[in-house]
């Protein structure tokens, strides 16, 4: 839900690569698509959503798995 994630726990990048191939882990870019399609910088696993739209897609992720966003 949008604003809920103010405080929610950092993640460095090695930690995000340990992770990658955890199937208990979604992660979610949720980068505005314009920078989304002009960067050549992805993770090939995550699933793009549009940041504006978080009430049409949030509810599609399962609660017991753990989401990363960037």
């Amino acid at each position: 839900v949008a604003g809920e994630g103010k405080n929610a726990p950092g993640i460095s990048v090695h930690q995000v690569k340990k992770m990658l191939h955890n199937s208990d882990v979604v992660i979610i870019d949720v980068r505005k698509y314009r920078n989304w399609w002009q960067s050549n910088k992805k993770i090939l696993t995550a699933v793009r959503e549009n940041p504006s739209e978080v009430d049409q897609w949030a509810q599609h992720y399962p609660k017991d798995k753990s989401l990363i966003f960037y």
